[in-house]
Parts: C-alpha cells; sequence; structure tokens
C-alpha cells in the first residue's frame, strides 16, 4: 500500500513528475478540486486545495465556458477527456485531462478522480487529434471489456465484418469475434475464426454473401439451419450494427430440444391417429364447442357415410336425435 513516507509512493510521484502527469480529485459537494503536488506547481497554486471554479480563469478564453461546462456536467454524466489551453505567467501550456472514476455517497456527495498531463502540442488541431487517439484507446480498452461479457453469453455470438471489391461488391467477410456459446454451438476450436476471412475457414461464401450484403442499417434477417458437426438446429438473427453498413452481428440459439420435443409430439400425434383410425370401434372427436373435428373409417361404415368432409363441422347440440339430459351434462 502506497502511503506518503514509503519509498514506493516516493517512486511513483517521481514517474508521474517525470511523464508531467498529476492527479485530480473533485468534491462536488464541498465545491473543492484537490490536486497532486505537480499541478499544484504547474498551475503556480498556494496549495493543494481551490474551489472548483477558481481555475476557470487559467483556460483560455475560448476554451473557458466549454471546458467548464462539461466538466459541471460531471454531476450527472461519466466521460471527461479534453486537451485546452491554459495561460500561465510563462507563456500558454496545453493540458489533457481525463475522468478516471466516480465514487457517490449519500453522505458526502459525488467525487471524481482523475488525471492532468502537459502535453506537447501547439495549437488546436494537434489537441484535437491527441483527445481522438485517447477516445480511440478508450473504446478499444470499453470493447475488450464487452467483448469479455459477450463470451459468457448463454447464447452463440458472432461479429464479421464485409469485405468489398473495387466495385464496391462484397466478396468475403472477416471474423472479428466469436463467443463460447457459438463455438460450442457450431463446433469450432477456440479462436479457430477470429482475424480470418469467411474463405480461409472453408465456408462457402458465394452461397450466402449477397443475403449477408442485402442486411441494410436498421433491418435485420432471421435463420434456421442446421450444424452438421455438432448435429444441432439453430436459430440465427442477423442485423447491422448501428453506424456501420460493413458490420454484422450474428446471434445464435440453438433450438435442438425444442425440435427434437416438436418431433417427438408429432411422432405421437400420428400414432394416436393412426390407432383411432383402425380401431374396430366408431370413434369421434368433437372440440369444447360441441363440433366434429374428426371421425374414424368404423364410425363412417356404421353409418353409411362415404365423405366425411360432408359432416365434419356439424354441431353435436343440433341434432335431434341427441338426448338432452346428455347434453345438459356436457
Amino acid at each position: 500500500m502506497f502511503t506518503p513516507d514509503t519509498p514506493n509512493f516516493q517512486s511513483l510521484m517521481l514517474m508521474l513528475d517525470a511523464a508531467h502527469m498529476g492527479w485530480w480529485k473533485a468534491d462536488f459537494q464541498a465545491g473543492e478540486l484537490h490536486v497532486s503536488e505537480y499541478i499544484a506547481k504547474l498551475l503556480g497554486l498556494d496549495g493543494d486545495k481551490v474551489r472548483i471554479g477558481q481555475l476557470t480563469h487559467l483556460v483560455r478564453e475560448d476554451y473557458r465556458m466549454p471546458i467548464h461546462n462539461e466538466f459541471m456536467a460531471l454531476k450527472v454524466d461519466s466521460k471527461f477527456d479534453r486537451t485546452f489551453p491554459i495561460e500561465l505567467p510563462e507563456g500558454e501550456v496545453w493540458l489533457h485531462a481525463q475522468l478516471v472514476g466516480r465514487q457517490t455517497d449519500p453522505a458526502t456527495g459525488t467525487h471524481l478522480f482523475g488525471y492532468m498531463q502537459r502535453v506537447p502540442v501547439h495549437d488546436r488541431r494537434e489537441a484535437e487529434i491527441l483527445t481522438l487517439e485517447n477516445n480511440y484507446h478508450t473504446v478499444v480498452k470499453e470493447n475488450k471489456h464487452m467483448d469479455v461479457l459477450l463470451d459468457h453469453l448463454p447464447i452463440g455470438y458472432f461479429r464479421i465484418r464485409l469485405l468489398y471489391d473495387s466495385d464496391g461488391r462484397a466478396i468475403d467477410y472477416l471474423f472479428l469475434s466469436v463467443n463460447r456459446a457459438a463455438q460450442q454451438i457450431v463446433g469450432i476450436e477456440p479462436d479457430a475464426y477470429i482475424g480470418k476471412t469467411a474463405r480461409e475457414t472453408g465456408h462457402p461464401v458465394d452461397a450466402h454473401i449477397d443475403k449477408l450484403a442485402h442486411i441494410r442499417l436498421g433491418n435485420y434477417k432471421t435463420d434456421e439451419w442446421f450444424a452438421k458437426k455438432t448435429r444441432r438446429h439453430c436459430r440465427s438473427f442477423l442485423y447491422n450494427t448501428p453506424n456501420d453498413g460493413s458490420e454484422i452481428v450474428i446471434l445464435i440459439l440453438d433450438i435442438t430440444d425444442a425440435i427434437t420435443a416438436h418431433k417427438a409430439l408429432d411422432e405421437q400425434e400420428k400414432l394416436l391417429r393412426n390407432i383411432i383410425q383402425n380401431a374396430p370401434v366408431g370413434i369421434e372427436i368433437y372440440n369444447d364447442r360441441g363440433r366434429l373435428i374428426d371421425i374414424n373409417t368404423c364410425d363412417l361404415e356404421m353409418f353409411g357415410v362415404k365423405d366425411p368432409g360432408k359432416i365434419r363441422g356439424l354441431n353435436l347440440f343440433d341434432n335431434p336425435n341427441f338426448p338432452e339430459e346428455t347434453k345438459i351434462r356436457i
């Protein structure tokens, strides 16, 4: 554990100083901003604690209000990643500030933690490039977290990117992500697909590439198919990811148990129907409204009816020969 008196803490502070970096902590309930020694020296502060709005006047005028408003919005927002200039007696200095964490307590309110670093940029264009680079690395980190989450989903998950030729025609696709459930359902080795094209993995691309290419933003497609390797029946749901027409997500549901159960019920129904049709006694089947829905061969022969279609749908209660007391009991 780091404490100000330990060599490890002192080494950490030296490394932060060498990187021209320091930390900050915002306490919105107290309206105070705590900063590390490096930041305090850089900004020319008398101590390590100032009012949150006190530093606003150091920010260059064209950046002042946007930075202030975005920082104050952190009371409800959770993202702050900006590069901006400050005006010091020795000249203009550019800083990169980022929110790292948030802690909310009913008694003490919201506390924010982040870092601030002096960066070697000289104008708005360089600052925007630096911010974009930092945002890119943040997105990559978030995507890795999402991949870990998706890896534990109970349904199969594929994420692919369509590849096009010089004429804009889809000719192949690249596997970006495949979770464990998909590997088990389809029967592939872990990471056997990631970073490879469909042609490289032996998929019959030409048979379905056009269907994939016609899934537009906001649209989706469903399909049912059979995985030969694992003998699993599957249902797929395919859709475009937001704002990227070349990226498609494929969700795979294993419906083998449902298909097997349906087939078993269908076979039982056929067996029962065969028994009814070949029974040596007359059998008539009525629905809950008293209408005839089926009749077996023996019953037809007993009443001399050759076409069962003529009597199906007849109402049991409309038969004048049917005993009234039986109607009441039914």
